[in-house]
């Protein structure tokens, strides 16, 4: 049964394009107040928005590969808490 579900769950992709359906859409929040304009580099912000990007790649990997949209959005924030530079996981100042 497991190798049935997980083969169906691989296929949403395939078939959302196939059949007109929504794709799966993962959202991530990057922070409130975390990093303002003028109180950063150009610099600084790009790297901030490549992190943002590979925490999105991170958690559309696990929907690509059948997983669950819960651990989608728990990879992707697993990888935000890991990067200093989101600051994820601090909570309120």
């Amino acid at each position: 049964m497991d190798a049935h579900k997980n083969h169906k769950k691989s296929n949403v992709f395939k078939y959302a394009k196939q059949h007109t359906l929504p794709r799966p859409v993962l959202v991530i929040h990057g922070g409130a107040g975390a990093m303002s304009k003028s109180g950063s580099t150009e610099e600084q912000r790009e790297r901030y928005r490549r992190a943002l990007r590979e925490a999105l790649r991170v958690g559309y990997s696990v929907l690509r590969a059948g997983g669950e949209a819960i651990d989608a959005a728990t990879a992707a924030v697993t990888f935000m808490e890991g990067m200093f530079t989101t600051a994820a996981a601090t909570g309120a100042h």
